[in-house]
């Protein structure tokens, strides 16, 4: 787990971004308590992946593009 100030992850933001995606948690802070939590929502993808094409194509394009 990482834990940076809201400072911090403004300016290293694609960096972490990266991290999370390889499966790491970013947790950022103010003031030294969590305020966020960045983490892959791997029980989305794998609904998703779970549903049949006529599924995929009855939810909206930018609802879809907006879970992923």
């Amino acid at each position: 787990m990482i834990q940076v100030s809201v400072a911090e992850a403004k300016a290293q933001l694609t960096s972490l971004l990266v991290a999370v995606e390889a499966g790491q948690s970013v947790v950022i802070t103010r003031r030294g308590k969590p305020i966020a939590d960045l983490y892959i929502d791997t029980y989305v993808l794998l609904a998703i992946s779970s549903w049949s094409v006529t599924e995929l194509l009855s939810i909206p394009w930018l609802y879809l593009r907006n879970l992923l």
